[in-house]
Formats: structure tokens, C-alpha cells, sequence
């Protein structure tokens, strides 16, 4: 049902009214200075960019109906997004960049286009299905820096002792408290002094997460922002959140430095 050309016709469907009204503000622009940007692409590169997107919506959608359990985000991340997300990503210099919940690549594509050809990137995903559609698009053949795996990250065992940066789009107040906090603990062992951590929240999801009726699930989104708090306060400097209202779900993008 979703394959070949069905999931781009598709997914240009899906985005078409997005698509219309961005390219009407002329909001899709390049991120980064120098060297690091990425260039602002032709129209029928950011037809094809939406397309792409609206495939990684169905992807996801896919992964879903089979499994609704380990699917934390009901979309991927729109190239606004994913752009911003992926700022600390330079040519200027070699990097370990480890990105953390890729699922159909929404993010890993940009980091691919912003890397130095000595850097590196490690990616882990729970989600076979989603894992294997990243896999297809990227191969190991044309990417030889890029090291896909299937895998729960709290348990994966990393290819380098720690990383210049790690991304990540998992929403993390959507997952179970223990999953959160051993996230949190391997990252910051994972990413060395000086690194740079960027990762996203979703807009409006504290209000929505204190609404529920049951005083047990408040309770227990309450230590889960309580944790995500302190651990951004306690280990890094945070610059302010950037707004990404082009997404499915607005957001809001955290870049943070890891205290030496």
C-alpha cells in the first residue's frame, strides 16, 4: 500500500498547502554561515524537499499502525526543523556526531550535507521499520561515514567513548520516566566537554501534559520536567530556544554547550 511512488504522490499531497504558503513567505532559507551553509535550493529542489517530507510522514505513519508503542513523534521533523536542529554541523572541521531517534532520516539528511568529509555520524533508531527505510536511503555504499543501527540507545553500545555533537528530535516527555532519564544519563556521558547538544520540544505539549485527568500521569509529567530541567540547568549552557513554527506540530529548538 505505501511504497514506490505512491508514498511521494503521496507525500507532495500531504505538504502541498505547506508548500504553497512558504514558498509565498520565502521562509525556506539556508542556515549557517560560510562554508556551512546549505544552499537555498531551486524550486523544484524544495518541491522535492516537501515531497520528501511528506514520504517520511508516511513512514512514520507506517511504523505506527504497527506499532504505536515505540513511535514517540506523530511526525517527523519538516526541513525547517531539521535544519536548525542540525546547526552545529560544520565542513570546518572533523567531527564525532552521534544523532539519537533518526527515524526516516528527516534530520540525518542535513547533517549528511553539512558534515566535513573526515567527520563522522552515528545514528540510533528503536524502530526496525523506520530503520530500514533510512538504511535504503542512505546505504552504507554511498555513505561509508555513516553508521545506522537498530537498537534501544540506553543499551547500544557506542562506537566512540564521546561525540563533538548530538542530535536528537525524540520528544522526550511523551516517553516513560526511567526511558527519559537513562537518555539523559547516557548522553551526558556520551557528549565530551565544550560539546554541543540540540534537541526540541513541542510547543504547548507542558500545558497539554498537566491537562490529563489522572493525578498519576500529572504527577509523573511533572518529574520528567522537573528532571529535563535541572539536567539542562546542572550540565550545560542553553542559548534561547529558536521557534520552528513550520512544523506539523510547532516546536521549539534547544541548543545547549556541555560545561567543560
Amino acid at each position: 500500500m505505501f511504497t514506490g511512488n505512491n508514498n511521494r504522490l503521496l507525500g507532495f499531497g500531504f505538504v502541498f498547502l505547506l508548500s504553497l504558503s512558504v514558498h509565498a513567505a520565502g521562509d525556506f532559507e539556508a542556515i549557517g554561515n560560510d562554508e556551512d551553509e546549505i544552499e537555498t535550493p531551486t524550486c523544484s529542489q524544495f518541491f522535492d524537499d516537501l515531497a520528501d517530507y511528506g514520504t517520511e510522514c508516511v513512514e512514520i505513519a507506517r511504523g505506527m499502525w504497527q506499532d504505536a508503542t515505540t513511535v514517540s513523534a506523530l511526525t517527523p521533523s519538516s526541513p525547517w526543523l531539521a535544519k536548525e536542529v542540525a546547526r552545529d554541523i560544520t565542513k570546518r572541521k572533523e567531527q564525532r556526531i552521534l544523532e539519537i531517534g533518526f527515524g526516516p532520516g528527516s534530520v540525518t539528511k542535513y547533517i549528511i550535507k553539512k558534515m566535513h568529509p573526515k567527520s563522522t555520524l552515528d545514528g540510533v533508531e528503536i524502530m526496525e521499520d523506520l530503520y530500514k527505510y533510512a538504511e535504503r536511503r542512505f546505504p552504507k555504499t554511498e555513505y561509508e561515514k555513516v553508521n545506522l543501527v537498530c537498537g534501544d540507545f540506553v543499551t547500544w553500545k557506542p562506537t566512540y567513548e564521546q561525540y563533538d555533537v548530538i542530535i536528537t528530535t525524540v520528544p522526550f516527555t511523551k516517553l516513560p520516566f526511567e526511558v527519559v532519564k537513562g537518555i539523559l544519563e547516557k548522553i551526558l556521558k556520551l557528549l565530551k566537554p565544550n560539546g554541543k547538544l540540540s534537541c526540541i520540544a513541542l510547543m504547548g505539549s507542558r500545558t497539554l501534559g498537566y491537562c490529563s485527568w489522572d493525578r498519576e500521569k500529572r504527577r509523573t509529567y511533572a518529574e520528567k520536567i522537573n528532571l529535563l530541567d535541572s539536567w539542562k540547568r546542572e550540565n550545560f549552557t542553553q542559548e534561547t530556544p529558536v521557534r520552528i513554527w513550520l512544523n506539523l506540530t510547532s516546536a521549539y529548538a534547544y541548543h545547549l554547550t556541555k560545561n567543560a
